[in-house]
């Protein structure tokens, strides 16, 4: 999920505290730059094995083999 300070600001209230898991914070909406960082991201997840490399990419968001036992 990719989310602004200010969406931040309309859906919590300033009581709340945020946790970043699963969120991608920018600044500005930049599809191009967002989907750079994503490529380079993923690029740099390197392991001996699928399961090293799969839990990295997890780090970045969400995605359906996390907590995956298989």
């Amino acid at each position: 999920m990719i989310v602004t300070p200010k969406w931040l600001e309309r859906t919590q209230s300033k009581e709340d505290v945020v946790v970043g898991r699963h969120h991608l914070l920018v600044f500005e909406y930049n599809l191009t730059r967002i989907i750079d960082f994503i490529k380079r991201y993923c690029e740099s997840c390197t392991g001996a094995d699928w399961t090293e490399v799969g839990t990295k990419v997890a780090r970045l968001g969400h995605w359906e083999f996390e907590d995956y036992k298989g």
